[in-house]
């Protein structure tokens, strides 16, 4: 055995050396398409498309449902979380099936349609109590996981009153306790907060919202927001919204004036905005004359006095001296002649009140900065030449233009716009300069592997082609040894077929073999196809 296969392999070898340089490297490509396309084949075979069928599963049933699928040759994946289980999406759905007939995983609730099936007669009112807390805590569970977006898992606990026979006797109150496992990153706003509130409170009955606790996987406790402020108060998400908004603004209008000077793709703009979401309300009550020129109210009502006195003795008043601020002395006499006139006018103005109230949005800008940098390398310039001084005072006249009249519009003081206003010149740096994560090479990924199977494959067809193309007309111009031979083969006498000199024929052939191998190989298919 051992030197039959060394007689092939040197057989193999000796064939091969007889071969031309060309025919060589046509069989070492077809070999290499071969070795690939079997490489190929065979990472084929072994990949495994996966997909998820359990997710937060508890590590107990990861472990029954993994020794039930190896007892099966199931192949399966663990997810990093090790809650999830993958098996392959060819048999995903028949494990569904086969798991549910053998009953796992074995997580069960009892629901309220369970308890509508289950119920018999033998329950006492306690345990049918204990059943009817429970499924009303499952379905709570339920409905906040269903509900409530970024919530995995809730854990719900009850504490229901028990039903008085008295008239006399109030009713006790119930209360709540929830824990939520929230997803990774997830972080409840106030409305949402507010909302689990409300469905818990309206879901229990004699459940007041104070008699409820809502934490998360961390012991954090969820506060309900007070009443109406949780639609008014803007939440993180939204003020991050709004800032980003104003700076895309500001970043499209300055990409917009510079893109026709330097053109696109040659420069980077970023705008900074501070702004205050405080919402303000005032209220101002103001009193005005309706005469502005002469500060004076419209007339309402208008009332004159006068009182006039002549004669001999003490004018209307009283003696002077004997007021409560006078001090006391003699009486004067009163035998002189006098007189008394008084006159008093009354006038009743209307002003203008106002009420004024003002309510600010709770959206201000502040404060403006923006930062430019162009692309020395595109633009064709030298960070260390003077000149470049001039271009980014330019530039940054154009962007303090901006940010002017940004921060008027919003009614804040612009100040220094220039100095809020930041051009460099560098040199941008490449994807393979900026010191990313270096790809996997390709032969690491069954991808570039198939990709360079079908290479070698196309490779190998299209020399195929090639030589079939070049090898027809030679077939096709070979009717005869005359129209083989070339014009400038001359010196070589015409064979003739009727000769019976063997000798010369021969060496004919071999100079013809010799000098053109193309024209030989030709002729000698002429004659087998003549032969046949």
């Amino acid at each position: 055995m051992l030197e039959r296969l060394k007689a092939y392999t040197s057989a193999a070898i000796e064939r091969i050396k007889g071969l031309s340089p060309r025919a060589r490297l046509f069989g070492g490509l077809a070999l290499a398409a071969v070795v690939a396309a079997g490489l190929v084949a065979v990472l084929y075979a072994r990949h495994v498309d996966y997909e998820r069928v359990y997710t937060n599963l508890t590590e107990r049933e990861i472990g029954e449902i993994a020794a039930r699928l190896d007892a099966e040759g199931i192949p399966y994946r663990i997810a990093p979380d090790g809650r999830s289980l993958d098996v392959d999406r060819r048999r995903a759905a028949e494990v569904r099936v086969k798991l549910a007939a053998e009953g796992l995983p074995r997580t069960g609730t009892i629901t309220y349609d369970a308890l509508a099936k289950n119920t018999g007669m033998g329950l006492t009112d306690r345990q049918f109590s204990t059943l009817e807390r429970k499924a009303l805590e499952n379905e709570l569970a339920r409905m906040i996981e269903t509900g409530i977006r970024g919530v995995e898992r809730a854990q719900v606990m009850l504490t229901l009153p028990e039903p008085s026979i008295w008239v006399a006797q109030a009713p006790g109150e119930a209360s709540a306790a929830v824990i939520l496992h929230l997803a990774p990153g997830v972080r409840l706003e106030p409305p949402a907060v507010a909302a689990l509130y409300t469905l818990v409170e309206k879901s229990v009955p004699n459940l007041k919202r104070d008699n409820i606790a809502i934490t998360d996987q961390y012991g954090t406790l969820l506060e309900p927001p007070p009443a109406g402020e949780a639609a008014d108060a803007p939440d993180y998400a939204r003020m991050q919204e709004v800032k980003r908004a104003i700076e895309r603004d500001v970043e499209g209008g300055l990409a917009r004036l510079l893109t026709p000077i330097f053109g696109p793709g040659k420069f980077v703009v970023q705008a900074f905005a501070t702004v205050d979401f405080t919402a303000r309300q005032s209220e101002e009550h103001l009193v005005t004359a309706p005469d502005e020129a002469n500060r004076q109210g419209l007339v309402l009502s208008m009332e004159k006095l006068s009182e006039t006195w002549q004669g001999e003795g003490q004018p209307p008043g009283g003696i002077a001296g004997v007021g409560t601020t006078d001090v006391p002395g003699y009486q004067a006499t009163g035998t002189g002649r006098g007189q008394y006139e008084r006159t008093e006018d009354r006038v009743n103005y209307e002003l203008n009140r106002i009420t004024r109230t003002v309510k600010e949005q709770p959206y201000a800008l502040k404060d403006l900065a923006v930062n430019i940098a162009l692309d020395a390398g595109a633009l064709g310039l030298d960070p260390n030449d003077p000149r470049v001084a001039d271009l980014t005072g330019r530039v940054r006249d154009i962007a303090a233009n901006v940010v002017r009249s940004a921060l008027a519009d919003a009614g804040a003081n612009a100040g220094d716009p220039a100095g809020r206003v930041q051009v460099v010149v560098e040199k941008f740096s490449t994807g393979a300069e900026a010191g990313g994560p270096p790809a996997a090479p390709w032969w690491q990924d069954w991808r570039g592997l198939v990709a360079a199977g079908v290479l070698l494959a196309l490779i190998a067809l299209l020399v195929f082609l090639l030589i079939r193309r070049r090898k027809a007309p030679a077939e096709a111009d070979a009717p005869g040894f005359s129209a083989v031979l070339p014009p400038e083969a001359e010196a070589v006498p015409p064979l003739q077929l009727e000769e019976t000199d063997e000798a010369r024929i021969q060496k004919q052939l071999e100079r013809l073999a010799r000098e053109k191998p193309k024209d030989f190989v030709a002729v000698l298919r002429t004659w087998l196809k003549e032969d046949g």
